[in-house]
């Protein structure tokens, strides 16, 4: 038999998120190094970048600088 309950946490579960897309989709540019914003490869967070605002319907700008640091910005339309 099911259990009725007044109030239940419906809030995300499962892994937390690894990166701040919220702050970073605000529009500014930014340099993201690696150790520091990210741990993965450079191409990987670069991809990264691009399927989380293709999600969201933002658009993404990403440039590699160095093997450790990536410019980046998430605009939203």
């Amino acid at each position: 038999m099911s259990e009725i309950t007044k109030d239940f946490d419906f809030s995300r579960m499962g892994r937390p998120r690894l990166y701040p897309w919220d702050e970073w989709s605000d529009g500014q540019i930014r340099i993201l190094r690696k150790g520091t914003d990210f741990d993965c490869e450079a191409d990987s967070i670069q991809n990264g970048i691009y399927v989380y605002a293709r999600r969201m319907g933002y658009k993404a700008s990403t440039k590699r600088i160095s093997w450790d640091q990536v410019a980046c910005q998430i605009t939203k339309p």
